[in-house]
Formats: C-alpha cells, structure tokens, sequence
C-alpha cells in the first residue's frame, strides 16, 4: 500500500486511467514479492527462532506464503506479457538485472546492513519515480524527484533499524542502534535541503514537496517517543501507514493549491 501510494504520486495528473492503475498494481505486486522473497530467506537463515516479527511469521507460515507468492508471481508475469509493449514492463525488466545481484551479495554476506537499506531505497525509488514515464533510466536517474524519494524511502528503514537492531546478533549488524538514530535524523536533514531546492527551482511543486515533508515528518517523529512505540510494535505499523499517506496528503494539498490560485 506504501508503494502503490508513493507511485500515484507520480503519476499526477489523472492517474487512475487504465494502464497507470495496471502499472500500480503491478508494482505493489511486484514489490511485496521481493520484500517477502527477502523476508524468507532471513527466516530460514534463523528457523524462525530470531525474535524478529517478520522473519519468524514468514518461516512459520512458509509454505503458505511460498504458495501465494507463486500464485501472484504467475499473474505479474501473465499481465507483464499482456503489456509487454508497454514502456514500464520494458523498464522493469532492465531494473530486474539488480536483483539477482543483491540476493547474490546478501546470501555471500557482502552486503553491509546500511549498503543493503541504501541499495533498497535506490530501487524503490527507481520503481515508482521513472518506470512508467522514463525514456531512459540512466538519464532520468540523476534527478531531485529520485533523491527526495531515496531518502525518504532510507529515514522509513533506518528508523525501523533503529528499534530492531541487534535482536538476534545472527542476522544483525555490530553496529549500535545510536548509529542509525544519528543516521536517519541527518538523512532527515539531507531531505529538507533537498525538498527547499526543489521549492525554489518550482514553486509550483511545494504540494509534491510538502507532502514528502509531512510524511518524512512522521516517520522521523518515532524516534521522540520510543518507549510508546515499542509497545505492539507501533512503530513499524506508523512507519509504513505514513508511507500509505503520502498520496492522500498530495491530493488535499493540490486542491488548496487550486482553491487559493482561483482565489488570488
């Protein structure tokens, strides 16, 4: 759900037209996959004993989950053949050549805890920023819209780092869990120089940006009060809804943006 609201963020104006619902849906697809490919592989490395929520639901519901990921594997790639002219199927299918990559690196263990959430959040924001629009993915890479989103995507993981951090030393890092604290509200800080850049250069765009501000604002916000969200896991429950409100907080903004452009 994050990812598809961060997708249709990009896909203003009319995002609901067919192709552009088909691209979302795939995506989220296609997202939840690699997440839940991702979280089993962890879960076997532990059996399932790592005190950890998701690798241990996943290693305990393995084979239910294995069978419904097959089953949506199946429907990514029967609706990627129906669209295969499309431009975001074609884009996809060069962005897929990273992945064998980074499980390769993460089974080997080459893969440094930060590298590895770095390398996450530079795909994510390739997928939902450029797949469906982009002519060519190096050029457009290089771009503020893919930064802000980057480090948005990286303050949401170093922040759910930050609590979960050497839970069991098996699949953790040695670093201490101050270590992503001082990260992320830094990171924090990159965004902010990165949104007021974007503003100045398009004043037009403060909707797109203040909608990024407000969510990284929440997510951020977790590490003021880690005791209370400690409690039932709340703050990966608010890290990941705050990610689903980007695109309803973008669409009120835009129609105060509207309303007051009418009213001047």
């Amino acid at each position: 759900m994050g990812c598809a609201s961060c997708a249709f963020v990009f896909l203003e104006p009319n995002p609901l037209i067919s192709t552009k619902v088909w691209f979302v849906a795939m995506l989220s697809v296609a997202v939840w996959l690699i997440y839940t490919a991702d979280h089993i592989i962890d879960g076997f490395k532990v059996k399932g004993e790592s005190g950890i929520l998701r690798y241990d639901f996943h290693y305990q519901h393995r084979y239910l989950i294995i069978i419904i990921s097959l089953l949506l594997a199946g429907f990514l790639v029967y609706k990627a053949y129906y669209f295969r002219t499309e431009l975001f199927v074609k884009n996809a299918l060069w962005l897929m050549c990273f992945l064998p990559i980074y499980f390769v690196l993460k089974f080997l263990k080459f893969l440094n805890p930060t590298i590895k959430m770095l390398f996450v959040s530079v795909v994510f924001a390739v997928a939902i920023v450029l797949l469906y629009n982009s002519k060519n993915l190096l050029f457009d890479f290089f771009s503020l819209e893919i930064l802000s989103i980057v480090l948005l995507a990286f303050i949401n993981q170093l922040v759910l780092e930050h609590f979960e951090y050497n839970i069991d030393q098996n699949i953790k890092s040695e670093i201490n869990d101050v270590y992503y604290k001082i990260l992320a509200k830094r990171v924090f800080s990159w965004l902010m120089v990165v949104l007021a850049i974007i503003t100045l250069m398009n004043i037009t765009a403060i909707a797109f940006t203040l909608s990024i501000f407000i969510v990284s604002f929440l997510i951020i916000k977790i590490l003021k009060y880690p005791n209370f969200f400690k409690e039932q896991l709340l703050y990966r429950y608010w890290a990941d809804f705050s990610l689903v409100l980007i695109y309803p907080i973008l669409k009120i903004l835009l129609i105060i943006q509207l309303l007051l452009i009418n009213l001047f």
